[in-house]
């Protein structure tokens, strides 16, 4: 059976208890805003660490910023400018750098400081790709989500077999439910059930061509297909397409992660940001116990658009 695993995530901090004396909360502030977390993809392991980085150019006027509010007001002000020196650095001594973050942004939580993630320290979300001139005009009547077999004939497709499947989930990680999800694909021999698609190939009969399924509320999916195969000037391909109430339908492509057409495919290469193309490819494994083919293509969506169906 195979195992959800999750797609990746930013890792929030977790409740402790902490003191909420000015000097610490000076301390996290100086801290806080220093942070840079990166936004992840779902295919990056991300599990137990959020990634940080310094920016050099911003960290002398964000100190200077943090000294002010510190400075402002009391007797203990000298105090509280404080320790931004040589007590942060000797902090970051004693603690390892990412268990170190995990305090502060839980102390900072218990000290009633605002430190809310900003909007882009999310999952990265699933880009768009032409829907294609071979998306079915007219359903076929066996559309469930076994596609290397029809409904009365007793043949199998040809080609390499595959179980795909993945999460469909929001750009903070939720899963969405009910989710229509739709895939399309050539056959072995790299032709479309379609009309439109007149080549000289042959036609695989026993390959269905289209599935749908929809999702739980875990936001899983699952096909059985067969890995895809390249078509005359593309890389090999799966489309998608998925639906969901409020929003508006996500269409886009799945490419196989090391395949050799991959770097001339316009459609691919078109997507410029490589974090972005990134999240287009699955790769393809084989079980150890010699079985099926494995892929897994996580997908994230964007925010409901109003008035959208």
């Amino acid at each position: 059976m195979l195992q959800d695993e999750g797609p990746t995530r930013v890792v929030g901090a977790e409740h402790h208890t902490a003191t909420g004396c000015r000097q610490l909360n000076c301390l996290i502030l100086r801290e806080a805003l220093l942070i840079d977390i990166e936004v992840a993809t779902p295919r990056q392991a991300v599990e137990d660490e959020v990634s940080v980085r310094r920016p050099e150019r911003r960290e002398r006027g964000l100190i200077r910023r943090v000294e002010g509010q510190c400075g402002n007001g009391g007797a203990d002000s000298g105090i509280m400018r404080c320790r931004l020196g040589r007590k942060a650095d000797a902090m970051e001594n004693r603690m390892s750098h990412s268990a170190n973050r995990r305090i502060l942004l839980a102390s900072a939580a218990a000290a009633g400081l605002s430190l809310a993630l900003p909007a882009w320290a999310g999952l990265l979300r699933t880009p768009s790709q032409a829907l294609g001139p071979f998306y079915p005009r007219q359903l076929p009547l066996d559309n469930d989500n076994d596609l290397v077999s029809v409904a009365g004939r007793s043949g199998s497709a040809r080609g390499e077999i595959c179980n795909l499947h993945g999460r469909i989930v929001d750009e903070a990680g939720q899963p969405v439910g009910a989710a229509r999800v739709e895939i399309w694909q050539c056959d072995a021999f790299g032709r479309y059930h379609h009309p439109d698609d007149r080549g000289d190939r042959p036609l695989d009969p026993d390959f269905q061509g289209y599935g749908r399924f929809t999702t739980g509320v875990d936001g899983g999916y699952r096909f059985r297909t067969i890995k895809p195969v390249p078509y005359p000037g593309r890389a090999p391909h799966v489309h998608f397409a998925i639906t969901v109430a409020g929003q508006a339908p996500l269409v886009t492509q799945m490419y196989v992660a090391g395949a050799a057409e991959n770097a001339g495919d316009g459609l691919l290469q078109g997507v410029r940001d490589p974090q972005a193309r990134a999240a287009l490819l699955a790769t393809f494994v084989r079980p150890a116990d010699g079985g099926d083919l494995l892929a897994r293509f996580d997908i994230v969506l964007g925010p409901a658009t109003p008035g959208s169906r």
